[in-house]
């Protein structure tokens, strides 16, 4: 248990590190661990029901979860903004360039 939380505690002491794996990570991948977070939080909980109030790690866990549901929050609204401007331009290409028929005609 020491050298876990010796290890926890070294990778909080290198946020730049912890910012480039989070960086590389997929949302997917993020939701997928931020949903892992929360059952060992909640099995944590069922164990001991004072283990979020009582334990520096339930502390850390909770705000974690809480960070990692925000990123997650941020790369989707963000993809879905990519995306609208995406289809915006796409229409406005498609409203910009002549019809076909147009340019067979113009061409005889």
């Amino acid at each position: 248990m020491a050298k876990r939380r010796v290890w926890f505690l070294q990778m909080e002491s290198a946020p730049s590190e912890d910012a480039v794996k989070v960086g590389e990570m997929t949302t997917k991948d993020l939701e997928c661990y931020t949903d892992l977070v929360v059952k060992a939080t909640s099995g944590f909980e069922r164990t001991d029901s004072r283990f979020e109030r009582s334990s520096t790690m339930g502390e850390m866990l909770s705000h974690s979860t809480t960070r990692y549901r925000a990123v997650t929050s941020e790369r989707k609204s963000q993809s879905m903004k990519k995306i609208l401007v995406w289809f915006y331009f796409k229409k406005l290409l498609q409203l910009l360039q002549p019809p076909a028929i147009t340019i067979l005609i113009s061409q005889q």
